[in-house]
Protein backbone atom coordinates (compact mmCIF):
# COMPACT_ATOMS: atom_id res chain seq x y z
CA UNK A 1 0.00 0.00 0.00
CA UNK A 2 1.51 3.05 -1.27
CA UNK A 3 1.95 6.05 1.06
CA UNK A 4 -0.30 8.86 0.47
CA UNK A 5 2.10 11.63 2.18
CA UNK A 6 4.42 10.79 -0.73
CA UNK A 7 2.02 10.72 -2.92
CA UNK A 8 0.83 14.33 -2.44
CA UNK A 9 4.61 15.58 -2.40
CA UNK A 10 5.12 13.64 -5.71
CA UNK A 11 1.94 15.58 -6.96
CA UNK A 12 2.98 19.33 -5.30
CA UNK A 13 6.53 18.68 -7.58
CA UNK A 14 4.89 18.18 -10.67
CA UNK A 15 2.82 20.85 -10.02
CA UNK A 16 5.25 23.37 -8.89
CA UNK A 17 7.13 21.91 -12.02
CA UNK A 18 4.36 22.39 -14.64
CA UNK A 19 3.92 25.86 -12.89
CA UNK A 20 7.57 27.07 -13.65
CA UNK A 21 7.29 25.55 -17.87
CA UNK A 22 4.09 27.78 -17.61
CA UNK A 23 6.08 30.85 -16.84
CA UNK A 24 9.00 29.92 -18.71
CA UNK A 25 7.28 29.18 -22.11
CA UNK A 26 5.36 32.70 -20.88
CA UNK A 27 9.02 34.70 -20.34
CA UNK A 28 10.17 33.28 -23.80
CA UNK A 29 7.06 34.28 -25.68
CA UNK A 30 6.87 38.01 -23.64
CA UNK A 31 10.83 38.50 -25.14
CA UNK A 32 10.22 37.18 -28.79
CA UNK A 33 7.02 39.55 -29.13
CA UNK A 34 8.82 42.58 -26.91
CA UNK A 35 11.92 41.84 -29.19
CA UNK A 36 9.71 41.93 -32.09
CA UNK A 37 8.26 44.89 -31.81
CA UNK A 38 11.75 46.84 -30.79
CA UNK A 39 14.19 45.53 -34.35
CA UNK A 40 10.49 45.17 -36.65
CA UNK A 41 11.43 47.70 -39.52
CA UNK A 42 10.41 50.98 -38.96
CA UNK A 43 7.86 53.18 -40.66
CA UNK A 44 9.93 55.53 -43.72
CA UNK A 45 9.30 58.19 -45.86
CA UNK A 46 9.35 56.55 -49.30
CA UNK A 47 10.95 60.03 -50.61
CA UNK A 48 13.48 60.94 -47.75
CA UNK A 49 13.81 57.04 -46.25
CA UNK A 50 13.43 58.63 -43.52
CA UNK A 51 11.82 57.45 -39.95
CA UNK A 52 7.77 58.94 -40.02
CA UNK A 53 7.79 58.58 -36.05
CA UNK A 54 11.00 60.00 -35.46
CA UNK A 55 13.61 62.47 -36.11
CA UNK A 56 17.06 61.52 -37.30
CA UNK A 57 19.54 60.00 -35.99
CA UNK A 58 22.15 62.55 -36.82
CA UNK A 59 22.57 65.33 -39.86
CA UNK A 60 25.21 65.30 -42.23
CA UNK A 61 25.29 68.37 -45.05
CA UNK A 62 28.22 68.36 -47.90
CA UNK A 63 28.19 72.01 -49.74
CA UNK A 64 30.63 71.09 -52.81
CA UNK A 65 31.86 74.30 -54.67
CA UNK A 66 32.12 73.47 -58.37
CA UNK A 67 32.64 76.96 -59.42
CA UNK A 68 36.17 76.17 -60.82
CA UNK A 69 36.36 73.22 -63.03
CA UNK A 70 37.20 69.92 -61.49
CA UNK A 71 40.44 68.13 -61.95
CA UNK A 72 40.19 64.09 -62.01
CA UNK A 73 42.36 64.08 -58.80
CA UNK A 74 39.52 66.60 -57.25
CA UNK A 75 36.70 64.34 -58.21
CA UNK A 76 38.26 61.68 -57.17
CA UNK A 77 38.82 63.02 -53.56
CA UNK A 78 35.55 64.42 -53.74
CA UNK A 79 33.57 60.84 -53.93
CA UNK A 80 35.94 59.64 -51.68
CA UNK A 81 34.75 62.43 -49.52
CA UNK A 82 31.10 61.75 -49.56
CA UNK A 83 31.24 58.11 -49.63
CA UNK A 84 33.15 58.05 -46.08
CA UNK A 85 30.53 60.60 -45.17
CA UNK A 86 28.01 58.23 -45.60
CA UNK A 87 29.60 54.60 -44.03
CA UNK A 88 29.90 57.32 -41.34
CA UNK A 89 25.98 57.26 -40.62
CA UNK A 90 24.53 55.70 -37.77
CA UNK A 91 21.05 53.91 -39.48
CA UNK A 92 18.98 57.03 -39.88
CA UNK A 93 21.44 59.31 -39.93
CA UNK A 94 20.60 61.88 -42.91
CA UNK A 95 23.15 62.51 -45.36
CA UNK A 96 22.31 65.71 -47.73
CA UNK A 97 24.36 67.11 -50.56
CA UNK A 98 24.35 70.13 -52.01
CA UNK A 99 26.71 72.17 -55.07
CA UNK A 100 26.50 75.77 -55.11
CA UNK A 101 25.79 78.10 -57.74
CA UNK A 102 28.21 81.49 -58.30
CA UNK A 103 25.70 83.06 -59.58
CA UNK A 104 23.03 82.80 -57.57
CA UNK A 105 24.76 81.82 -54.38
CA UNK A 106 21.54 81.74 -51.85
CA UNK A 107 19.79 79.17 -54.27
CA UNK A 108 21.81 75.94 -53.83
CA UNK A 109 20.92 72.58 -55.52
CA UNK A 110 19.88 69.69 -53.73
CA UNK A 111 21.05 66.67 -54.86
CA UNK A 112 20.48 63.96 -52.51
CA UNK A 113 18.87 63.74 -48.92
CA UNK A 114 18.02 60.75 -47.59
CA UNK A 115 18.55 58.95 -44.53
CA UNK A 116 20.31 55.51 -44.56
CA UNK A 117 17.71 53.00 -43.86
CA UNK A 118 20.15 50.54 -43.11
CA UNK A 119 22.22 48.21 -44.87
CA UNK A 120 22.17 44.26 -44.43
CA UNK A 121 24.18 43.96 -41.41
CA UNK A 122 22.09 45.39 -38.94
CA UNK A 123 18.96 43.34 -40.29
CA UNK A 124 17.10 40.66 -38.01
CA UNK A 125 17.50 37.36 -39.86
CA UNK A 126 14.22 35.71 -37.81
CA UNK A 127 12.12 39.40 -38.29
CA UNK A 128 13.54 40.35 -41.88
CA UNK A 129 14.97 39.13 -45.37
CA UNK A 130 18.65 40.46 -45.40
CA UNK A 131 19.23 39.88 -49.02
CA UNK A 132 16.27 41.77 -49.88
CA UNK A 133 17.41 44.72 -47.28
CA UNK A 134 20.38 45.09 -48.72
CA UNK A 135 19.29 45.20 -52.54
CA UNK A 136 16.67 48.00 -51.22
CA UNK A 137 19.55 50.21 -49.46
CA UNK A 138 21.85 49.56 -52.78
CA UNK A 139 19.12 50.86 -54.80
CA UNK A 140 17.36 53.76 -52.76
CA UNK A 141 20.72 55.15 -51.14
CA UNK A 142 23.90 54.13 -52.27
CA UNK A 143 23.29 54.19 -56.00
CA UNK A 144 21.49 57.53 -55.67
CA UNK A 145 23.99 59.17 -53.62
CA UNK A 146 26.34 57.98 -56.04
CA UNK A 147 24.96 59.46 -59.00
CA UNK A 148 25.06 62.84 -57.03
CA UNK A 149 28.66 62.65 -56.57
CA UNK A 150 28.71 62.50 -60.17
CA UNK A 151 26.07 65.40 -61.38
CA UNK A 152 28.14 67.38 -58.60
CA UNK A 153 31.19 67.80 -60.88
CA UNK A 154 29.58 68.15 -64.24
CA UNK A 155 30.67 71.74 -64.32
CA UNK A 156 32.65 71.97 -67.91
CA UNK A 157 34.10 75.31 -67.20
CA UNK A 158 35.05 78.14 -64.45
CA UNK A 159 33.08 80.28 -63.16
CA UNK A 160 33.38 84.22 -63.00
CA UNK A 161 33.19 84.31 -59.41
CA UNK A 162 33.11 81.94 -56.39
CA UNK A 163 31.31 83.27 -52.85
CA UNK A 164 31.43 80.23 -50.98
CA UNK A 165 30.68 82.12 -47.68
CA UNK A 166 27.40 83.05 -49.33
CA UNK A 167 26.26 79.26 -49.77
CA UNK A 168 27.31 78.36 -46.60
CA UNK A 169 25.49 80.85 -45.16
CA UNK A 170 22.69 79.59 -47.28
CA UNK A 171 23.10 75.88 -46.54
CA UNK A 172 23.18 76.21 -42.55
CA UNK A 173 19.45 77.91 -42.70
CA UNK A 174 18.49 74.79 -44.65
CA UNK A 175 15.51 73.53 -42.32
CA UNK A 176 16.21 70.04 -42.36
CA UNK A 177 20.28 71.27 -40.82
CA UNK A 178 19.02 74.47 -38.87
CA UNK A 179 16.14 73.09 -36.90
CA UNK A 180 17.87 69.81 -35.84
CA UNK A 181 18.91 69.66 -32.14
CA UNK A 182 21.17 66.62 -32.50
CA UNK A 183 24.23 66.18 -33.87
CA UNK A 184 25.46 67.80 -36.86
CA UNK A 185 28.33 68.23 -39.27
CA UNK A 186 29.14 70.33 -42.36
CA UNK A 187 31.21 69.14 -44.90
CA UNK A 188 32.72 71.53 -47.20
CA UNK A 189 34.52 70.76 -50.37
CA UNK A 190 36.18 73.72 -52.02
CA UNK A 191 39.62 75.13 -52.74
CA UNK A 192 38.74 78.12 -50.27
CA UNK A 193 39.24 80.35 -52.60
CA UNK A 194 36.36 83.12 -52.08
CA UNK A 195 36.16 85.55 -54.97
CA UNK A 196 33.32 88.06 -55.61
CA UNK A 197 33.99 90.64 -58.19
CA UNK A 198 30.91 92.12 -57.57
CA UNK A 199 31.68 92.80 -53.99
CA UNK A 200 35.22 93.93 -54.61
CA UNK A 201 36.64 90.90 -52.50
CA UNK A 202 39.13 87.99 -53.68
CA UNK A 203 41.33 85.50 -51.61
CA UNK A 204 43.74 86.19 -54.55
CA UNK A 205 44.63 89.29 -53.00
CA UNK A 206 46.79 90.26 -49.30
CA UNK A 207 43.22 91.94 -48.10
CA UNK A 208 41.25 88.60 -47.77
CA UNK A 209 40.15 88.60 -44.40
CA UNK A 210 36.73 88.28 -42.63
CA UNK A 211 37.21 91.51 -41.19
CA UNK A 212 37.26 92.66 -44.75
CA UNK A 213 34.84 90.61 -46.10
CA UNK A 214 32.40 91.84 -43.10
CA UNK A 215 33.25 95.28 -44.26
CA UNK A 216 32.32 95.06 -47.66
CA UNK A 217 29.51 92.93 -46.76
CA UNK A 218 27.28 95.09 -44.48
CA UNK A 219 24.65 93.04 -42.64
CA UNK A 220 26.20 89.46 -43.35
CA UNK A 221 26.70 87.65 -39.97
CA UNK A 222 28.33 84.38 -39.63
CA UNK A 223 25.96 81.69 -39.51
CA UNK A 224 24.63 79.65 -36.34
CA UNK A 225 26.90 76.37 -36.33
CA UNK A 226 26.59 75.83 -32.72
CA UNK A 227 26.42 71.98 -31.76
CA UNK A 228 28.07 71.44 -35.65
CA UNK A 229 31.48 70.14 -36.58
CA UNK A 230 33.10 70.78 -39.34
CA UNK A 231 35.06 69.48 -41.60
CA UNK A 232 36.77 70.77 -44.44
CA UNK A 233 38.27 68.80 -47.85
CA UNK A 234 40.30 71.41 -49.75
CA UNK A 235 40.84 71.18 -53.18
CA UNK A 236 44.53 71.50 -53.88
CA UNK A 237 45.34 74.23 -56.77
CA UNK A 238 49.08 74.55 -56.69
CA UNK A 239 49.56 77.60 -58.45
CA UNK A 240 47.83 78.95 -55.36
CA UNK A 241 49.05 77.24 -52.51
CA UNK A 242 50.04 80.17 -50.61
CA UNK A 243 47.03 82.05 -50.98
CA UNK A 244 45.10 78.76 -50.30
CA UNK A 245 46.73 78.77 -46.71
CA UNK A 246 46.58 82.59 -46.01
CA UNK A 247 42.37 82.47 -46.74
CA UNK A 248 42.28 79.40 -44.20
CA UNK A 249 44.00 81.31 -41.90
CA UNK A 250 42.50 84.78 -42.35
CA UNK A 251 39.24 83.97 -43.60
CA UNK A 252 38.35 80.91 -43.07
CA UNK A 253 39.17 80.17 -39.63
CA UNK A 254 38.10 83.02 -37.98
CA UNK A 255 34.30 82.02 -40.14
CA UNK A 256 34.07 78.98 -38.40
CA UNK A 257 35.35 80.29 -34.95
CA UNK A 258 32.62 82.88 -35.72
CA UNK A 259 29.59 81.25 -36.17
CA UNK A 260 30.44 79.18 -33.38
CA UNK A 261 31.48 75.60 -35.16
CA UNK A 262 32.00 72.79 -32.21
CA UNK A 263 35.05 71.62 -34.07
CA UNK A 264 37.07 72.54 -37.16
CA UNK A 265 39.09 70.42 -39.21
CA UNK A 266 40.99 71.12 -42.27
CA UNK A 267 41.99 68.74 -44.49
CA UNK A 268 44.31 68.73 -47.60
CA UNK A 269 46.23 71.94 -46.72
Amino acid sequence: MSNPLLRQSHKRGKDKLGLALLLLTFAVLGGGLAAGIVLRPAFLDSQTLCPTQKVPTSITLVLIDATEKLAPRHLKRLRAAIDDEANRLDRFGRLTVMSMRSDTPRELTELFSRCNPGDSRGANPLLSNPARIQARWQADFADPLKAAANRAASARRSAQSSPILEAIAAAAVDPSFANFSGPRRLVLVSDLLEHDPRLGFSSYTDAATLGRFLELRRGFEPPDLSNSFVRVIVLDRPEHLHRQVAARDALWRPFFERAGARDTRFEGL
